[in-house]
């Protein structure tokens, strides 16, 4: 697993002092390693704390399929998501989505309003 050091962590959390990196890291429940002098997390740790507020986000608006829409923005599919959180997507002769998560999107809403109103 790739290890990121408290220093290196500090400029990814745009913070100076290594103990406001700490309580970061106890606030978010990122576990602080020590060997020897050196202080680290992992990388996998950190992530998955940092992008929480982000994918809590996703999965409030897009439900059981925002793993898809965050595997979208990580992969900067800007078209894709454009198409996904437009309010109105106009389909113009015989449109063919390149990807599985465009293809549910366009069953989903292919003839217009939901029968549920």
């Amino acid at each position: 697993m790739k290890q990121l050091s408290l220093t290196e962590l500090s400029s990814y959390l745009k913070l100076t002092d290594l103990r406001a990196v700490r309580n970061w890291c106890k606030k978010n429940e990122v576990t602080v390693l020590k060997q020897g002098k050196n202080e680290f997390v992992f990388e996998s740790n950190f992530q998955e704390a940092f992008e929480k507020p982000f994918i809590n986000k996703l999965k409030s608006k897009f439900g059981r399929d925002w793993e898809s829409v965050y595997l979208l923005y990580k992969d900067g599919n800007i078209p894709a998501l454009n198409m996904l959180t437009s309010n109105v997507v106009m389909f113009q002769g015989n449109y063919k989505p390149n990807n599985s998560i465009s293809q549910k999107y366009l069953n989903k809403y292919k003839h217009g309003k939901n029968k549920a109103a």
